[in-house]
């Protein structure tokens, strides 16, 4: 009789090109850990959604539970193909996520696959989804949109810094009618927290009077 084998994982490498624009990236499988993520062969500082924040510091974070990377700001435009590396392993017995209409520039040919005993491995905790942070579904965002916002949003309760990339976006953000994200009063105190935790953002904006 033939003993019953260890569990066996497998380790995946999604590849990406970068178009300046693109800030969240679907994967091919979905992911039990992250090994690295690399744009243009830098590790960028890695966390998990639900559990890390950008305004830690972070500059990529992993939806497990979405099967995407979601980068801080969108990585530049270097004109290489495939400059974004993603490691990660998966568990073959998962069915494959379906496909969403995240945008994603992952081809066949361009990921690789190992086989990869780990043993037993404790997955993450799936965490809610991201729009719960806001209370409700805006028409336009993007899961990173969410994102961003629960980020500034902990900045503000911690009175922590906010990063440069956070005020751009909330400069991006409509305002004042029921179906925008924010108040006139509430975009204007987020505003107001960016110029005075943001000196980069602060020298950039007109002085006030």
């Amino acid at each position: 009789m033939i003993p019953s084998l260890p569990v066996q994982h497998r380790v995946q490498i999604d590849k990406f090109t970068s178009d300046g624009v693109t800030d969240v990236f679907k994967l091919t499988h979905q992911t039990i850990q992250t090994q690295s993520v690399m744009v243009d062969g830098v590790h960028k500082k890695m966390g998990i959604v639900g559990m890390h924040f950008f305004f830690q510091g972070y500059e990529a974070l992993i939806n497990e539970s979405a099967s995407t990377v979601i980068f801080a700001s969108p990585p530049p435009n270097t004109r290489m193909l495939n400059n974004i590396e993603v490691v990660y392993i998966y568990d073959p017995a998962r069915p494959t996520p379906i496909r969403s209409s995240v945008p994603s520039t992952a081809l066949p040919g361009q990921v690789t696959n190992m086989t990869y005993p780990t043993g037993r491995m404790t997955p993450t905790p799936k965490t809610a989804p991201a729009q719960k942070a806001i209370g409700r579904e805006v028409a336009g965002w993007q899961e990173s949109d969410y994102l961003d916002y629960t980020d500034f949003e902990n900045a503000m309760k911690a009175d922590e810094p906010v990063s440069y990339a956070l005020c751009q976006w909330l400069m991006r953000q409509s305002r004042g009618h029921v179906v925008d994200p924010f108040t006139d009063s509430q975009w204007e105190e987020w505003y107001t927290y960016a110029l005075e935790h943001c000196p980069r953002f602060a020298q950039e904006q007109p002085k006030r009077r």
